[in-house]
């Protein structure tokens, strides 16, 4: 399979998971996009490809980046993107409210309460 037809292959399956995890059906989605439910359809089978305005679109509606949906990354969310810094109460259930990487890896719950133990351990 050549190159072309990969990030085509994968364009698509990376729309259709975040659309389905939106729980738009593809008429739904064509909808919100601007386009056909023909037009989705090829995309999510690697058919053919958005146009780059078109990718734009579909990533603001998706929360994701272009970034993501071309594979240029593994971070599906903007909001590992970092652009300014914020308080949080490590005490509290404000956690699950954040996405937090370490080497572009999401951390799970369990890492962050175990490193924010380990510093507080290390800190007295």
């Amino acid at each position: 399979m050549d190159a072309v037809k990969e990030n085509r292959i994968l364009i698509g399956k990376r729309i259709r998971e975040l659309r389905e995890k939106k729980g738009y059906l593809q008429e739904q989605f064509a909808n919100k996009i601007g386009s056909k439910r023909t037009a989705v359809s090829n995309y999510e089978s690697g058919l053919s490809a958005p146009q780059p305005y078109m990718l734009a679109i579909i990533a603001n509606e998706l929360n994701t980046t272009v970034d993501y949906l071309v594979g240029a990354t593994n971070i599906p969310s903007p909001r590992g993107i970092k652009s300014n810094s914020v308080t949080v109460d490590f005490s509290s259930d404000e956690l699950s409210n954040y996405t937090f990487l370490l080497d572009d890896k999401e951390l799970s719950i369990d890492e962050i309460k175990f490193a924010i133990s380990f510093l507080r351990t290390t800190r007295k």
